[in-house]
């Protein structure tokens, strides 16, 4: 298992939110299965904002892609905050 400092995946975050609005459709897929493979959740807001611009381009997502965002999102649920990667300047 590769194990990615949790300044990668904030860095990843901090990334997609700025640029969200430019972001293809498989792109904003892609990018919420892999924080929750990584087991890091972005923070409420940042998921909020996710889902806007997925919902923004509904019809175009295929089944498979709803799916994927399902379970993606399913598992960042399941997480525990003591489960989550802490956030840039967060103390645990």
């Amino acid at each position: 298992m590769l194990l990615l400092p949790t300044s990668a995946a904030q860095d990843l975050a901090d990334y997609v939110a700025r640029h969200m609005s430019e972001l293809t459709l498989p792109d904003l897929v892609d990018v919420l299965v892999a924080l929750a493979d990584l087991r890091y959740h972005p923070g409420g807001a940042w998921v909020a904002r996710h889902t806007a611009c997925c919902n923004a381009c509904v019809g175009e997502l295929s089944a498979y892609q709803i799916r994927l965002m399902g379970n993606a999102t399913a598992a960042m649920r399941e997480l525990s905050e003591a489960d989550w990667l802490p956030r840039k300047g967060e103390v645990v």
